[in-house]
């Protein structure tokens, strides 16, 4: 069992000083297995604080710059969350030369019925992107959010589905 410091319990002294007594709590221990997260044309993913501070939340970020690749991943169940650079799919940087829009979409259909969270990276407007957002991205996440922000989205993105399959099935 594990302890936590909870809120601590101030007592006044007669000589004017304060004590501050701990209070713990124990938790059960959560074991946590290592999730994949595969970057798909992961030129802005790959830097070397990406690698640290996604392995710091115990996910392992892989990449791939090929769209059938990615197919390939999702179809043998490998990665539980997909990570799109929108911006680099539509704007012909990209060496795939599909759209994030079919991609989505052929992601989705080799996912079939199972659980992978699909979140998409943009520096651009909601409006403009509307129409590959709501084509089957879990998680729309801005491309200025600081690298940690963005795991804890990806992590409590993946407990909601988890607690609604959990609900549901």
């Amino acid at each position: 069992m594990a302890s936590m410091l909870t809120q601590s319990t101030v007592r006044e002294r007669n000589n004017g000083l304060f004590l501050v007594e701990p209070a713990t709590e124990t938790l059960p221990q959560m074991s946590r297995q290592v999730r994949t997260v595969l970057a798909v044309e992961p030129a802005s993913f790959l830097t070397r604080d990406a690698q640290r501070t996604f392995r710091a939340v115990q996910y392992s970020l892989r990449s791939v710059r090929a769209w059938h690749t990615a197919v390939e991943w999702v179809e043998r169940g490998d990665p539980e969350v997909i990570l799109l650079d929108l911006d680099a799919l539509d704007h012909s940087l990209s060496s795939i030369n599909i759209s994030a829009l079919r991609l989505v979409s052929l992601l989705r259909r080799a996912a079939q019925d199972r659980q992978i969270l699909l979140a998409g990276v943009s520096r651009r407007d909601f409006c403009e992107i509307e129409e590959i957002a709501r084509s089957g991205l879990d998680l729309l996440i801005p491309h200025d959010l600081p690298l940690l922000r963005m795991a804890q989205r990806i992590d409590a993105t993946l407990m909601r589905q988890h607690r609604s399959t959990r609900k549901v099935g």
